[in-house]
């Protein structure tokens, strides 16, 4: 390698390691919570570092947010296309609950800086987050409206208020299911058995009923 690549790779490594203990760091304290010095610290870095490849802390945290979820974003996004059958719509939902799950459980990390950015009311990254991470839910509810117009699920359904509560619980399931089981995380195999039984249970309230169904119910 040469002098020159040999300092890129340096600057590189340093960068990533700044940007890996201030993810640990905002994960667990909030960005409020976090100083340059404590960051520096966790990375065994001179806290000159920060200033030189990130300017300060809230520049170092909008460049943390903006490579959160690159590739799981577009990816995920991709699994929900319009529909024709019942059959395709639950495969599809199924699909994308359970990706959605699996990067939880894989980067954990991101999610709790997301909350702490939510719950702060996004004073610093509210452009990184409507950008960035709005798209999976704007996407959940165009196939849900979709769904809607091909008769797929109920007429009187609100999707917004679908899109909102399904984005709630999703965001808590994985959580709520490391408690219930007192784990460290939660494996692959598991997120796509939870991501069937929340399909179920979704589908069950939004499903147009059957003729058969629905005289049986008044019975």
């Amino acid at each position: 390698m040469t002098k020159g690549g040999a300092a890129k790779a340096g600057k590189f490594q340093t960068k990533n390691a700044l940007l890996q203990a201030a993810k640990e760091l905002f994960a667990n304290l909030g960005f409020d919570g976090v100083t340059v010095s404590a960051i520096c610290k966790r990375a065994g870095i001179s806290g000159t570092q920060v200033h030189y490849h990130f300017r300060d802390k809230v520049h170092l945290y909008r460049s943390l947010l903006e490579l959160c979820g690159e590739g799981e974003i577009a990816r995920i996004s991709k699994l929900l296309t319009p529909v024709e059958s019942a059959v395709e719509f639950r495969l599809r939902l199924e699909l994308f609950v359970t990706e959605y799950l699996v990067w939880h459980s894989r980067d954990e990390l991101t999610f709790r800086i997301l909350t702490f950015e939510y719950l702060r009311g996004m004073p610093i990254a509210r452009d990184i987050f409507e950008k960035k991470f709005s798209i999976l839910r704007q996407q959940l509810q165009h196939y849900l409206e979709a769904a809607k117009s091909a008769g797929l699920i109920r007429s009187d359904v609100d999707v917004e208020i679908v899109t909102s509560a399904l984005f709630g619980a999703l965001n808590s399931l994985h959580d709520y299911m490391k408690f219930g089981k007192r784990a460290s995380t939660v494996d692959d195999g598991e997120n796509v058995r939870i991501a069937k039984e929340f399909v179920n249970t979704v589908i069950s309230g939004l499903r147009v009923e059957s003729q058969e169904e629905h005289h049986g119910s008044s019975l």
